[in-house]
């Protein structure tokens, strides 16, 4: 069972649509670490939340988090590792 999750999303709230592929949410494993890939070179926002099915795509729901999350850009073949905390 999932408890908690990272979810990922354009900065850019145009983006912010259903089905995004720039929206993702990763299950974050026992250990804490989660995987998010396939992501387009960008400026995101990132966090760990509880999200119901299909509740990263919601426009109210995002805009709840934008001010909470971590804003992180990635380059053209970049790979990061950003360290979060519940809430943060």
């Amino acid at each position: 069972v999932v408890t908690a999750a990272v979810i990922v999303f354009p900065e850019d709230r145009r983006l912010w649509v259903p089905q995004s592929r720039r929206i993702h949410v990763a299950p974050i494993s026992r250990d804490g670490r989660y995987s998010v890939k396939g992501l387009a070179p960008g400026d995101y926002r990132i966090i760990v939340a509880d999200p119901e099915p299909q509740q990263q795509f919601d426009v109210q729901y995002l805009s709840d988090l934008f001010t909470l999350a971590t804003l992180v850009s990635l380059a053209e073949g970049e790979k990061k590792t950003q360290d979060l905390r519940s809430g943060s």
